[in-house]
């Protein structure tokens, strides 16, 4: 895939993965060198999480004895990130698929929520025609420090 312009010019990428446990994992690299050669993480994170919890590794793990695996970014989902940026550096997120080797010829894993939700969705469609829309909100609170008595916090 061709990586975007607007992201060869920016000092960082954060390349981004879903682990077993539906947890982001990532890895924060200077553009000039994740453009380069590609991202790789070890497996093991990827079937332990971020806080090495024990769970049954899929076969495809096990087989491999979790090597470091490739990570596909998709691209498209290259996103600034306000909060990590400033007017001196940009930083900006990927999400990624896993390829299961280190040459962008491997095939993908398939054993990963990413993939999974893919399937489904896919499947959606099929069955249905439709197509499924998400979105999240973020929800806060603004409030005073030492409301009035009798006012709403």
């Amino acid at each position: 895939a061709e990586v975007p312009a607007r992201a060869k010019k920016h000092a960082y990428v954060r390349f981004e993965v879903t682990d077993f446990h539906a947890k982001a994992l990532s890895k924060t690299v200077p553009a000039r060198h994740a453009l380069s050669g590609g991202v790789f993480m070890y497996g093991g994170a990827l079937a332990m999480g971020a806080n090495a919890e024990v769970l049954v590794f899929p076969e495809e793990v096990t087989a491999k004895g979790c090597p470091n695996w490739r990570l596909a970014p998709d691209w498209t989902t290259l996103q600034r990130l306000p909060w990590a940026s400033d007017a001196d550096r940009d930083v900006f997120r990927v999400y990624c698929g896993v390829l299961k080797g280190t040459t962008e010829a491997a095939p993908p894993l398939t054993a990963t929520p990413r993939v999974a939700c893919s399937r489904a969705l896919e499947a959606l469609k099929s069955a249905t025609g439709l197509d499924m829309l998400a979105a999240s909100e973020l929800e806060f609170v603004a409030a005073t420090r030492k409301p009035a008595e009798g006012e709403p916090v």
